[in-house]
């Protein structure tokens, strides 16, 4: 995959599927060479549903540099938020 912009390049691939979790390994090329773990956990609540999402991967050295002047948050954050919107939206159709 290859995003636009500054998305980056990489792969994406599921490792792991059911009902309650789904696991998907990232494997990074551009901007920089990473591995990251994304894991969606769906916990029945009454009619909803609670999603959490959780990323997990090496801080390599790029990343940490970066961190340095720009807060994982604010770098990460809006991703991870337009994507549970986008899933919130597919799930309610």
């Amino acid at each position: 995959m290859e995003g636009a912009g500054k998305a980056g390049k990489g792969r994406i691939e599921i490792i792991e599927s059911s009902p309650d979790v789904v696991r998907l390994q990232a494997d990074w090329a551009k901007p920089f060479a990473a591995r990251n773990i994304n894991t969606f956990n769906f916990e029945v609540q009454g009619n909803a549903t609670r999603v959490t999402w959780t990323l997990d991967g090496e801080n390599v050295f790029m990343l940490k540099v970066i961190t340095v002047f720009v807060s994982p948050d604010r770098m990460m954050g809006s991703h991870l938020e337009t994507g549970l919107a986008g899933l919130k939206a597919a799930a309610e159709r």
